[in-house]
């Protein structure tokens, strides 16, 4: 008899520490969720949110840190050659490494395209009480999702019409209502403070490793990213639960 298969012996050093940790989290939040108080889902400051801002803060204090250092050391040298040479390529890296807000996509549906649709969103933004959606966009995706995106932070809504055309009017309706719930759950991986480390990390991975820009768990410069991820992880699980 052949001996079933395990998905995570295929994944490599951080991939497969990932998939195990995942694992481990799911497995601890049902024990922890089972029989407990509902009101325990709602948003609030939790160890890994506090860890997940605390990571976030450290990463842009480092970043204004080299940048003031980097050009201290240059004017003290008197602009030496070498000095201001290393001076520059420190400030290219912060500059690859700086947050990234996101481009709002210059082509999306308004209220006056698809007035039925966000006439419901505006009903459970309203509910929630959240911001209405600013945008809506649709993809080829068989999924959904809700961001903030550019300076200022407007809303988008971003609908995979494989899955949309699946759903019946119901459904619809609760899928639109969980993610616009992600505009009011507290999820520190959406916050612009976090979201904008954790982004600026995957550019930064993307740009080392082009070649296999999706797994970013395969390289050793990934573990930032990974332990960011991790102190967001718990908390993201847990409010997915207050979403459904």
């Amino acid at each position: 008899m052949k001996k079933p298969s395990n998905d995570t012996e295929k994944l490599s050093g951080f991939k497969r520490y990932a998939a195990n940790l995942a694992r481990k989290q799911n497995l601890a939040m049902f024990e922890t969720l089972r029989g407990s108080d509902p009101s325990m889902l709602r948003p609030r400051l939790t160890l890994g949110k506090l860890f997940a801002y605390i990571y976030s803060g450290l990463f842009y204090l480092i970043g204004l840190a080299i940048i003031f250092g980097t050009f201290y050391f240059i004017v003290a040298s008197h602009f030496a050659i070498c000095l201001s040479l290393i001076g520059i390529v420190l400030l290219l890296v912060i500059w690859v490494m700086r947050p990234r807000f996101g481009k709002y996509p210059e082509k999306y549906f308004t209220h006056a395209d698809i007035p039925s649709l966000y006439a419901v969103t505006d009903d459970i933004a309203r509910e929630f009480k959240i911001r209405p959606v600013n945008g809506i966009t649709f993809n080829d995706d068989f999924n959904a999702t809700y961001s903030r995106v550019g300076l200022p932070r407007k809303t988008l809504l971003v609908m995979g019409v494989p899955l949309w055309n699946v759903l019946d009017s119901q459904e619809r309706i609760a899928l639109l209502a969980h993610e616009l719930a992600h505009g009011a759950n507290g999820d520190a991986k959406r916050r612009f403070f976090v979201q904008t480390v954790y982004d600026s990390l995957i550019t930064w991975v993307k740009i080392l490793y082009p070649p296999r820009p999706r797994n970013l768990f395969d390289f050793p410069s990934a573990i930032l990213l990974l332990w960011l991820s991790r102190f967001a992880l718990w908390n993201a699980r847990l409010l997915q639960y207050l979403l459904s």
